[in-house]
């Protein structure tokens, strides 16, 4: 079963080479990402080192704080020289621990962010790296500035991150550009959940699921198909006398892998023309909604609505709805159910029909 906890440490450098305003843009970058996640499944701690180390929060304290990015604020900065690989075997041996909120079967993640290559530092990464290895914990490297433009201190950034590097080595030219990589920084946490590993296969409809939505079209039954295609999704629509019409995004779009399109569906009709809609609610982690209609034979995507929150299962239920009865779809209801507010659990969202 894939792994729903993440465990995450921040590592910053706080080394006198680092202006108090790039500090600031650090740990600007550093709340941006973590307002990404939410409780209780993703914890946070943070770590800052030059030759001083500083945990400013562990697991435990991120998990009791009733607004844990105020841990963030008015954190002030080491100075110093740089000591990489000591804060990396200080974060296994301080932070991945049960003492300081560490779950044993979560996911454990480190973020390493520096503005250059250690210095003074009397640990080695062929003695650090590992220890990182036989504890599980998967790294992020995050080079910033002109210091790793050179092949030898990019060599730095490898060392430090899992392999392959190519996929957890960032290298931004400045701090202003860390802002640039948030997204994909999320993503490619969210994507070693446990699914995605060097010795799975690629599944086509072996484990489709066909059947885990309906609904019936003037064509025939159009059945949600969630695990076609590593769970991109998708429908089957069965008219008679024919094969069945296999109805999706792409069989080759990365994009929609583990989208689960298909979990729900319903019928659209406007202007003469019946529509698909099919929700996604696991795509991005945001989950979205596609309008399929047919051209020349082939039905393909003609619009979507995307969701905003990580989490919520947008388009986990679909609703067509027609306000004065002419025979035309108005607005299209999509269901969000683990939306969360302060005050509100759940949404739906009222989408009027495109063109309208």
């Amino acid at each position: 079963c894939p792994r729903q906890e993440h465990d995450i440490v921040f590592l910053i450098d706080g080394s006198g080479s680092i202006s108090s305003s790039d500090f600031k843009k650090m740990m600007n970058f550093v709340k941006a990402v973590m307002s990404q996640f939410q409780r209780p499944s993703t914890q946070f701690s943070l770590m800052q080192f030059s030759d001083k180390f500083w945990i400013h929060f562990t697991f435990n304290k991120f998990m009791a704080a009733s607004s844990p990015l105020s841990l963030l604020e008015s954190m002030g900065q080491l100075g110093g020289y740089t000591h990489t690989a000591t804060a990396i075997s200080r974060v296994i041996t301080e932070l991945f621990t049960a003492q300081s909120g560490a779950r044993k079967d979560a996911t454990k993640v480190l973020i390493v962010i520096t503005d250059g290559m250690k210095q003074g530092d009397d640990k080695n990464y062929d003695v650090v790296i590992p220890m990182a290895e036989a504890a599980g914990i998967t790294r992020y490297a995050i080079g910033v500035g002109s210091a790793f433009s050179y092949t030898y201190s990019k060599q730095e950034l490898n060392e430090i991150a899992s392999v392959p590097s190519e996929e957890y080595v960032f290298n931004v030219e400045n701090f202003d550009a860390l802002k640039d990589i948030q997204n994909q920084l999320k993503e490619k946490i969210f994507a070693i959940e446990g699914t995605e590993t060097a010795s799975s296969s690629s599944f086509e409809l072996e484990m489709s699921q066909e059947g885990f939505s309906a609904v019936f079209t003037p064509d025939g039954p159009a059945l949600g198909a969630v695990g076609s295609f590593s769970w991109s999704g998708g429908a089957f629509l069965h008219s008679p006398n024919t094969k069945p019409t296999f109805i999706n995004m792409s069989q080759e779009n990365v994009d929609m892998r583990d989208s689960y399109l298909g979990y729900s569906t319903a019928l659209a009709f406007w202007k003469g023309v019946h529509s698909l809609v099919l929700g996604a609610p696991r795509h991005q982690h945001t989950g979205k909604v596609v309008i399929f209609t047919q051209e020349s034979r082939q039905w393909r995507p003609r619009t979507e609505v995307r969701g905003t929150q990580i989490g919520s299962y947008f388009g986990a239920s679909l609703c067509s709805v027609d306000m004065d009865g002419d025979g035309s779809t108005d607005l299209v209801l999509i269901g969000a159910p683990h939306y969360y507010g302060k005050t509100r659990g759940g949404q739906v969202s009222v989408c009027p029909m495109p063109g309208r």
